[in-house]
């Protein structure tokens, strides 16, 4: 069959055509090729990505452990120059003398990559330890008046003391003129110096210091240093690190120069005063040097890394790995650790790779061509018949008829084109028809949607449109939902069908029937129960064949109109009602007006009275006029003033008192518009004023009777206080003990201060009840005013014990604790006699919350404290007994302390304490000591602590260790013994 098919549609060109045969054998082989390429492709790739991370890896690796290596070098100069500077403070660190020397020495000898340690005063005196290189032995420096100001370097005897002036500087040696004691004077916090070349040993050295500042002035009173030489084990644990096969790591300044490295290179250019560090871009490695420009090219400089960074680089054709790590300490150090990684140190084996895959897919390109073309023929041949039926079915020849065999989906294929070709021509006619149909619906569907977006969009509110007749042609959804129905049940509707207000009917209607175009008017209209007004608008269209209506709710408006207008009405009538006079200034100074109140206060009948006299003034008003003139300045100057006071005259000359405010009244922009103000008629005020002066000045002539009597009653009160503390009655809200009350009682944050003398039952045995009593009070009277002294109070004393009392801060009841020692040190100084031996004390102090108040009966009360906080100071009291210390505090009075850095103060462990269910730590305050005695404690104070913590955690061997090197530095700590017996018992 053939058909004539009208106005065909032209076939567009396709050009260049390609065969089916070469299309398959091609698809064939390129996606063979692309497969093979890919998997190839991605295994180079996963083996680059592999290296990259690999290397990424190793660089942050080896990076991070050369970053910690340097921190554990440079951690122990700054705890070192922090012991010195508190040993300067406190007197032990005296550089004037070289008795002072030998803590610096020992100090050098546990620490041998220390090059010398040293510190000089604001006098330009200087002392310190130094190592003598040439000989591997510790030396003395000094430079003081002694010694001319010259540099004097000294060989030492096994004790530290100078034997040999072993250098002489030969020139003024001013420590505050080295560069190490500037930059901590300019910085004032501890700082490392640059690296520099040491002129004695010519090695990388760097300097760190601390400024010494006087801690009530702020004064700079000396600076103490430590020199570093950059070891030369630093330099082997470098080499020592696995950087690949022949990678390389190196450490330098912000200006490019070698601090340390991997290799063996020398890291200095020069001699002598020529001497200089080795910069990086001059190295003869080429790793080091490549890496350094490439980070120069790239960055701009070293100064400018603030961040690690990992690039690379290539050298000799190969691709170098970098990693960058800044290394800062927070005190001055900001230095560049840089390691470098060949490429080929992990490319060799993947090369390999490489090369095997590529002749892979070269054998398996060869294999998919061959199969290509014997597999494009066999499809092709029944493809060719589809496409020449085809042609035919284009050209209108719609009875083609295809027959195939041998593969299932081209039988299937012909069979459905088959089909096709009887269907074909029956299908185009239905979908002519569909088209002309859906073009015209979606006309009209346009048309609709334009007029209706248009309306409802026009503007806010109810919306409506109706026909001249008043039949509703259209409503937007407010007014649909206003009226509680849906948009469809009001169009065809005439209007007033909804029992629509009737004034709102009315006003359509009368619009319809008009010749205006527009018109508007503001209507009440019930909605919801409610009166809610509305701005109608009405506008004709279409040569008047339609009306559009819009209403805008302004029920707000009008009612915020409401309100202004009642508050007006409130305001006049409270100014015109109100019993204080008020008045209104205009910005000139003038009367505005005046209040019927104000007008009976100033004696006339109505404000316009009052209003004429104070505009004409034909009389004189005030009293001073100059008081006025004042009242009118101040407000120039201030604006707003109050209780003024001036006197007026009323008619008949009567006078009265006057107070008057005043303050401006602003308009929304800010502008002023005039003054008002108030006036009150204060007359009998002043009257009671007068009365009550005279009243005082009978007063005080009945007080000066009473002074006999209240210095009677003195006498006895500081009497009574020799019994009871005043401190004790105050803070049980009591001036006299008159007045205390049995059971009564406050609770308070206090700390407690027990103290018992040694062994006192043995010393009393050997005296008469007589000499008892003479010690007792000898030794009580030296205690109380170092109590006293320091805002503290006795509460009683027990036999030889004492009971005291701090309410203040608890560094008060440690400054009593410690005077209370010193006093005995002097105290004891007169009891050298056989007969009278010396008196050893323990102190315990804990702070906390206790209950103070009055116990007893009737006739016989007493005051005392009750507290768990009292307990335990007790128990602390008897653990100095325990430790052999003479001065215990808690963990409660530590944490209540505001400085505790200022005391010598060391952890004596966690102990449990009887009556308490919890372990509670006891810290020794070893002020009091001799010079000796506390500057071990301080020397080994953090070994000590350490150690303490270790054997409360059952680490006993550690322990043991620590111990042991605590008792080397400072033989004579009896706790240290004490510790070491206790845990070999155990």
């Amino acid at each position: 069959m053939r058909f004539n098919l009208s106005a065909p549609s032209p076939v567009p060109k396709i050009t260049p055509k390609v065969r089916l045969r070469t299309t398959l054998v091609v698809t064939f082989v390129v996606q063979i090729v692309a497969a093979v390429g890919l998997v190839g492709y991605l295994s180079f790739r996963n083996a680059q990505k592999a290296v990259n991370t690999l290397a990424s890896q190793l660089r942050s690796e080896l990076s991070a452990r050369i970053q910690q290596e340097l921190k554990s070098y440079f951690e122990n100069p700054y705890r070192l120059n922090q012991l010195n500077s508190r040993a300067f403070l406190r007197g032990e660190l005296n550089v004037t003398t070289v008795d002072s020397a030998p803590p610096l020495l020992d100090q050098l000898k546990i620490s041998p990559l220390l090059y010398a340690i040293y510190c000089g005063n604001s006098q330009g005196e200087f002392l310190g330890a130094v190592r003598i290189l040439e000989n591997n032995t510790l030396g003395l420096w000094t430079a003081n008046i002694e010694t001319g100001q010259h540099l004097y370097l000294y060989n030492i005897d096994g004790e530290g003391r100078p034997t040999t002036l072993h250098r002489d500087s030969g020139a003024i040696y001013d420590p505050r003129q080295r560069p190490w004691y500037q930059k901590a004077q300019k910085t004032g916090r501890p700082v490392w110096s640059d690296v520099y070349l040491a002129f004695s040993t010519g090695l990388p050295t760097v300097t760190a210091s601390q400024p010494i500042y006087n801690p009530e002035t702020d004064e700079l009173l000396g600076v103490c240093a430590t020199d570093v030489l950059l070891p030369d084990d630093f330099r082997k644990f470098l080499s020592r690190l696995a950087i690949g096969k022949s990678g390389i790591a190196f450490v330098s300044d912000r200006t490019g120069q070698l601090l340390s490295s991997s290799t063996d290179e020398t890291l200095t250019v020069g001699e002598g005063k020529q001497a200089k560090l080795l910069p990086a871009t001059d190295s003869q490695n080429p790793l080091i040097r490549g890496a350094t420009q490439q980070i120069i090219s790239q960055y701009g400089s070293f100064a400018s890394l603030e961040k690690p960074v990992q690039t690379e680089f290539m050298l000799n054709n190969q691709r170098q790995f970098i990693q960058v790590l800044p290394f800062k300490d927070g005190r001055g150090l900001d230095w560049l650790i840089v390691v470098v990684i060949p490429e080929s140190d992990f490319m060799d084996e993947i090369n390999a790779n490489n090369r095997l895959t590529i002749i892979l897919c070269f054998v398996a390109l060869a294999i998919a061509i061959l199969a290509g073309m014997v597999t494009s023929r066999w499809i092709s041949q029944p493809i060719l018949k589809l496409s020449n039926a085809s042609k035919a079915i284009a050209q209108g020849q719609l009875d083609q008829y295809i027959q195939t065999k041998g593969i299932t989906e081209l039988e299937i294929l012909a069979s459905s084109f088959n089909t096709m070709t009887q269907q074909l021509q029956e299908s185009f006619a239905k979908l002519e028809a569909k088209n002309a149909d859906l073009e015209q619906a979606k006309e009209a569907l346009f048309a609709a949607k334009e007029q209706l977006e248009a309306v409802l969009n026009a503007v806010p509110g109810s919306i409506s449109w109706l026909s001249a007749d008043g039949v509703y042609i259209g409503v937007n959804r407010h007014l649909a939902d206003n009226l509680s129905l849906n948009t469809q049940e009001i169009i065809g509707k005439k209007i007033g069908f909804f029992q629509q207000n009737s004034e709102y009917v009315e006003f359509i209607r009368q619009f319809l029937s008009s010749p205006e175009q527009s018109a508007s008017q503001i209507l009440p209209i019930i909605q919801n129960d409610q009166r809610r007004y509305y701005l109608i608008v009405v506008q004709k269209y279409q040569q008047g064949g339609a009306v559009v209506a819009v209403g805008i709710d302004i029920t707000e408006r009008r009612q915020a109109e409401e309100a202004l207008r009642i508050a007006e009405e409130n305001y006049r009538s409270i100014y015109e009602n109100a019993l204080e006079g008020i008045f209104q200034y205009s910005p000139e100074y003038s009367y505005i007006n005046v209040n019927p109140a104000m007008a009976r206060i100033y004696g006339y009948d109505s404000p316009e009275a009052l209003m004429e006299v104070l505009l004409t003034s034909r009389y004189p008003l005030y009293l001073k006029p100059e008081r006025h003139t004042e009242f009118i300045n101040l407000i120039k100057e201030q604006e707003t003033v109050a209780n003024f006071e001036f006197q007026i005259y009323r008619p008949g000359n009567q006078r009265i008192w006057i107070s008057a405010s005043a303050k401006p009244v602003f308009d929304r922009e800010g502008n002023l518009l005039y003054y008002q103000g108030f006036i009150a008629d204060i007359t009998e005020r002043k009257k009671a004023e007068v009365e009550r002066q005279e009243f005082i000045e009978e007063l005080f002539e009945v007080n000066s009777n009473l002074e006999v009597a209240m210095q009677t009653q003195l006498e006895l009160t500081e009497a009574a206080t020799r019994f009871v503390p005043q401190q004790f009655l105050s803070l049980l809200g009591y001036n006299s003990i008159a007045d205390v009350k049995l059971g009564e009682g406050v609770q308070q944050e206090m700390s407690i201060l027990f103290s018992d003398i040694r062994d006192f039952t043995a010393l009393s045995e050997k005296m008469t009840p007589e000499d008892n009593f003479q010690f007792i009070n000898s030794y009580l009277s030296r205690m109380e005013p170092a109590i006293t002294q320091h805002q503290g109070f006795i509460d009683k004393y027990i036999g030889d014990a004492i009971m005291a009392l701090f309410n203040g801060a608890a560094d008060d009841a440690i400054q009593a604790g410690i005077t209370m020692l010193k006093e005995l040190a002097e105290y004891n100084i007169t009891r050298s006699r056989p007969e009278r031996p010396k008196v050893s004390i323990g102190i315990g102090i804990n702070t906390g919350s206790l209950m103070l108040g009055t116990v007893g009966g009737e006739n016989r009360m007493d005051s005392t404290v009750i507290s768990d906080a009292v307990n335990l100071a007790s128990r602390i009291e008897g653990l100095t007994k325990y430790f052999g210390v003479p001065l215990l505090i808690s963990e409660y009075t530590l944490n209540a302390l505001q400085d505790p850095s200022i005391y010598g103060i060391r952890l004596m462990g966690r102990v449990n304490v009887k009556g308490k269910s919890e372990m509670v730590s006891v810290f020794e305050v070893f002020d009091a000591d001799l010079p000796e005695i506390k500057a071990g404690k301080l020397a080994t104070k953090t070994l000590f602590e350490e150690a303490v913590s270790l054997y409360n955690i059952k680490n006993y061997q550690e322990a043991i260790k620590a111990f042991e090197a605590c008792l080397t530095l400072n033989p004579i700590d009896r706790v240290t013994k004490f510790y070491l017996e206790h845990i070999r018992n155990v």
